[in-house]
């Protein structure tokens, strides 16, 4: 099982690692910090601004020095990730269901009448 929740433009005040693992049972939340940049900023002084993705994985003995020898692979399998079609959550579905159903009592509705 492998998820994605995308990238998204981050800031802290903290530099960040070039990435973090956090193990839950027995899968691995992944998150990779990339292209961080320092920015310093008027109001609160200096920040890092960093394209932040994050991948979960199961997890595997061996998975930091993975990581380790080759970040930019990571990087790049989490960008093909972000692009994949991201599957329908439950309540997605019941609407997009629900619509469908209305769609279908019109059509039968418009061809054989109300009913009334």
């Amino acid at each position: 099982m492998i998820e994605r929740s995308g990238s998204v433009i981050a800031e802290s005040n903290i530099m960040p690692n070039k990435y973090e693992i956090d193990i839950i049972d027995d899968l691995a939340v992944v998150s990779l910090f990339y292209n961080v940049i320092e920015v310093e900023k008027e109001d609160i002084g200096i920040v890092y601004e960093y394209d932040y993705y994050k991948i979960i994985v199961p997890n595997r003995d061996g998975l930091e020095d993975s990581i380790n020898a080759d970040f930019e692979a990571w990087v790049n399998y989490a960008k093909e990730l972000e692009n994949q079609p991201k599957s329908e959550t439950d309540k997605e579905k019941l609407i997009r269901v629900d619509k469908e159903v209305v769609e279908v009592k019109e059509v039968i509705e418009a061809i054989f009448g109300s009913g009334e």
